[in-house]
């Protein structure tokens, strides 16, 4: 099975609008992607800020089909608050790469936590 990638928001906006730049379509080649809960929250908050149409709304509600949803808990909070001071005392930027674009994923096998 492949391994996991999780999206972050503007990442998962971009594919869904088929505007993923090509060098970051090709870092998630060979990964299975999920979004988190706050993930689906913002998406669903656009689509209904932009008053979304029907057909719209339901492209949406397709495309996320086959994404799995990682839920929010208390252990996921103390994971993400535990990486993002790690990433800030050590002076990395989390939300954005090299290239100025938010950070695509974040491969929990990739790297040793703190």
């Amino acid at each position: 099975m492949a391994p996991a990638v999780v999206l972050d928001t503007d990442v998962a906006s971009l594919a869904f609008k088929r505007k993923l730049p090509s060098w970051l379509a090709t870092q998630l080649v060979g990964y299975r992607p999920a979004i988190t809960f706050v993930t689906l929250a913002e998406l669903n908050k656009w689509m209904h800020l932009r008053s979304w149409g029907v057909p719209r709304r339901e492209r949406l509600e397709q495309w996320l089909r086959p994404f799995p949803i990682l839920p929010g808990t208390p252990k996921v909070a103390q994971v993400w608050g535990e990486m993002s001071a790690y990433a800030q005392r050590r002076g990395v930027r989390v939300r954005r790469t090299t290239r100025g674009l938010p950070r695509a994923v974040w491969r929990s096998k990739s790297r040793s936590r703190p």
